[in-house]
């Protein structure tokens, strides 16, 4: 018997973050590595929606928010409700507190 997945919900800035990192790796390092991002990318939230808690809870960001590390990534996100809600995806040296926005 397998686990109920949660609901997956990538909030439209979420979608552009995503977006813009497929984009940029393939402008510098080609189609090849940004399909492999793009497969991390995938697995990390088909492993969030299995394991919602999985991710390290952010005291430093208002909110009840966690964040799941993915190659450079952090994925910020919320779960509640049986949803995970991805708020956005963000560079590693990114400082959440100037990004994160509550939606």
């Amino acid at each position: 018997m397998s686990a109920r997945r949660a609901a997956l919900v990538l909030n439209p800035v979420a979608q552009r973050d995503v977006r813009s990192i497929l984009l940029y790796t393939r402008k510098q390092w080609g189609q090849s590595a940004r399909d492999a991002y793009e497969e991390a990318l995938n697995q990390a939230l088909l492993t969030l929606s299995e394991n919602p808690l999985i991710g390290r809870q952010r005291d430093a960001v208002p909110g009840d928010l966690r964040t799941f590390r993915v190659r450079q990534h952090m994925i910020y996100y919320r779960y509640s409700d049986d949803t995970l809600t991805v708020l956005r995806v963000l560079h590693g040296k990114m400082d959440p507190g100037q990004h994160v926005i509550e939606n």
